[in-house]
């Protein structure tokens, strides 16, 4: 069973020495162990030579894994991990926590990173409980992040593919594929946040003309993250982004 402590339940912040604040926000998988086991599939097209497979007909490299595995101190044996996918984050919707994360925002290609921002997550490590300050204490690490529109609806979400490592946590493993471990949290480092209503911005210093949270003219105060980097996904308790709907397994 997973172990949840207040920190799930409620919105952290954390100042990196450069100034950026850790943003936390959750989103839940199927509602029931009947459905989650139901959705149990097998990797396709595994290469083990080349270090690359097939899922849902997207190809997936993971030869840096081994390099990952030694700094995560994981396994560097692909078939060691439980794969799940997470649709993380409804882009341009603010979460509970009132955080948003912008289409512009996330599709922003940051040179810092080489890549788009949503795809930072990308061989960041998985943890449980947002336990993330020694990183050798991940459970697993990010295999892959996409950006895809929801059939019928005029949202984009991201895509997080999570792999756990049996070796590093059965205990883990085994009730995420009961079901009984629902919820996925993501981990973001945050430069700056701008007001939804005034373009203000919302750090603290200076109070908010409309406070987070608050309505005028119908519209909702909220943060719009900017200077984003994402840097782990959790399994948690309690989930913010309650849109998240059906998740599957893949074994190896």
């Amino acid at each position: 069973m997973c172990e949840y402590t207040t920190q799930d339940k409620e919105f952290m912040h954390d100042l990196k020495p450069d100034g950026r604040v850790a943003v936390y926000a959750t989103s839940e998988m199927a509602a029931n162990t009947k459905g989650a086991r139901e959705r149990v599939r097998t990797v396709a097209d595994v290469d083990e030579k080349k270090s690359t497979a097939s899922i849902q007909g997207r190809k997936l490299d993971y030869s840096w894994l081994i390099g990952a595995s030694d700094t995560y101190q994981i396994s560097p044996n692909i078939n060691d991990y439980l794969l799940t996918e997470v649709p993380i984050i409804s882009v341009g919707l603010p979460n509970r926590n009132l955080h948003c994360f912008s289409y512009e925002e996330v599709t922003y290609f940051d040179p810092r990173f080489g890549c788009f921002v949503y795809q930072t997550f990308k061989g960041k490590p998985t943890f449980i409980s947002h336990e993330n300050k020694d990183f050798t204490k991940a459970k697993g690490v990010h295999f892959d992040a996409t950006m895809r529109k929801v059939p019928g609806w005029n949202i984009w979400k991201i895509y997080v593919l999570l792999g756990y490592d049996r070796t590093k946590d059965p205990a883990l493993v085994r009730s995420i594929e009961k079901g009984e471990c629902r919820g996925y949290s993501m981990g973001a480092w945050v430069s700056y946040f701008i007001n939804s209503i005034t373009g203000q911005v919302s750090n603290g210093s200076q109070a908010l003309k409309y406070p987070k949270g608050s309505v005028f003219n119908q519209r909702l105060s909220y943060d719009l993250c900017n200077g984003v980097e994402f840097f782990e996904t959790s399994s948690v308790g309690d989930p913010a982004d309650v849109s998240a709907e059906s998740h599957q397994l893949w074994y190896f």
